[in-house]
């Protein structure tokens, strides 16, 4: 590889490292939507919200729209495999 092609690989990453301190830029973490009681942890009680709803969809007497995660119109596995897999996280 040529001394050129090296130097500016070398300068891109140091500018791909460099620009977001320069800029005090901070990624953005989203808020985990699995937190379905707004506490800023997925626990048990995030998990019951879903248990409570499940098997519901619109109009059934125990719907939650909360605990439809993927949106789908019905609370069902995928909705508690959502939290199950954020289980123990906690918002920032």
């Amino acid at each position: 590889m040529e001394r050129k092609a090296i130097w500016g690989m070398v300068l891109t990453l140091l500018i791909i490292t460099m620009l977001p301190m320069a800029f005090n830029i901070h990624p953005v973490r989203a808020p985990l939507v699995t937190d379905l009681n707004g506490d800023g942890k997925v626990d048990g009680k995030d998990i019951a919200v879903v248990g409570l709803a499940f098997g519901s969809y619109p109009g059934h007497e125990r719907w939650n729209p909360a605990a439809d995660i993927n949106h789908d119109d019905r609370i069902d596995g995928m909705d508690l495999s959502m939290v199950a897999r954020d289980f123990g996280k906690t918002d920032p």
